[in-house]
């Protein structure tokens, strides 16, 4: 790869030399092991695939979009979030559709929602007001009387606010509400 540097102004007889700089990427050495996917502990083999009709598959597809709320989000996996591991480390994925995975998995969420799917209340989220409200702040306490009314009624179908219940009242429902946010 050659960089060249730039010209000189007019009136300046200064040339500049190119500037050449090695470029180097590493994409793995040509005896590396192809990856191993395993379901369940077993190996899946790959299949053999017949390309002509691949190829016709492809061009006859009818390509719909997923609603990004049908793919599958991850709740767990074998290494650490945040962890760095060497080149070719198993790393064990659980990935669960939104609609099975009960609002109870995460920390401090309403209690009287354990078992709602958090598919369930993602449209909440979808709502811009109720996204905005959620983006500006992670604070309940700073929230306008407009602000809390627009969340209030937002929620109002699948989790009513019920400030007399520690469980299910107003601050319960906004932290709620921003931890379904990972799930969006």
């Amino acid at each position: 790869m050659a960089i060249t540097a730039p010209r000189p102004l007019i009136g300046l007889a200064v040339e500049r030399p190119a500037l050449s700089l090695p470029v180097s990427i590493e994409v793995g050495t040509p005896d590396a092991l192809p990856p191993a996917i395993t379901r369940g502990g077993i190996q899946v083999v790959t299949p053999q695939v017949d390309d002509t009709k691949a190829t016709d598959f492809i061009a006859n597809l009818q390509l719909v979009p997923v609603d990004r709320l049908q793919v599958p989000r991850v709740v767990s996996q074998s290494v650490a979030a945040n962890t760095r591991v060497a080149l070719g480390t198993n790393v064990d994925l659980i990935l669960v559709l939104s609609s099975a995975i009960p609002i109870g998995i995460v920390d401090g969420t309403r209690a009287d929602l354990a078992t709602t799917p958090v598919s369930a209340a993602l449209p909440i989220l979808q709502n811009a007001q109720v996204a905005a409200i959620l983006q500006r702040t992670t604070d309940p306490t700073t929230l306008t009387a407009d602000e809390k009314t627009t969340i209030t009624n937002a929620v109002a179908a699948v989790a009513p606010i019920v400030e007399s219940d520690p469980t299910r009242n107003f601050a319960t429902t906004f932290a709620t509400l921003q931890s379904l946010r990972s799930f969006e």
